[in-house]
């Protein structure tokens, strides 16, 4: 993974945080935490991991998707 992609991971991961936490989705009940991004070398496409306390897992993707 090259430096750029590590940098673009951590910012993606620091705004996708904050788009959530300011976003008020109806649904999520739980503790969400966005653990890791990686981008792919061509910078088009993310996969972004998170975690989930207090609320089915199942439940939370499906209320982000």
């Amino acid at each position: 993974m090259t430096t750029r992609q590590e940098k673009v991971n951590s910012l993606l991961q620091r705004e996708i945080s904050d788009y959530i936490r300011r976003e008020d989705y109806e649904g999520i009940t739980g503790f969400l935490t966005i653990t890791a991004v990686e981008v792919l070398p061509d910078l088009e496409q993310a996969k972004v991991f998170f975690a989930v306390v207090g609320q089915p897992f199942l439940e939370v993707q499906k209320i982000l998707q």
